[in-house]
């Protein structure tokens, strides 16, 4: 099971992903309507594009993880579930920033935002 840890790592990862992507181009918007009128067009180079990044974060991390041994190996397999979740999070957050505002996470937009919070709560200013 530990030659496959790689290769099962990176396909939890991409199922996630894929059930992210289908719930943002699949489901309605908040408006009622579709989210974008053709999602075919879309779907699938996005989920290509993200499977790309995915299986080759796996591949460098496997890489990784052949130099280190004992502890090491377990420090990057730890290190891995933490980037993945975090992956996974960031696009969960851009996807949904996108289906209710139409716009993407950025730097930008987090500043924006940002400035809008800091009269509410004095942690912010």
């Amino acid at each position: 099971m530990s030659h496959f840890y790689w290769f099962f790592f990176a396909l939890i990862v991409v199922v996630a992903r894929v059930v992210q992507l289908c719930a943002l181009y699949l489901c309605n918007a908040p408006t009622g309507g579709p989210f974008v009128a053709d999602w075919n067009r879309f779907l699938w180079h996005t989920m290509f594009a993200d499977i790309g990044i995915i299986m080759a974060s796996a591949f460098c991390l496997q890489a990784v993880s052949l130099a280190v041994r004992g502890r090491g190996l377990r420090i990057v397999k730890i290190v891995s579930v933490v980037l993945a979740g975090v992956y996974l999070f960031a696009c969960g957050t851009d996807d949904e920033i996108m289906r209710w505002m139409n716009q993407r996470l950025s730097f930008s937009f987090i500043g924006t935002y940002m400035g809008a919070v800091s009269g509410i709560c004095p942690f912010f200013s």
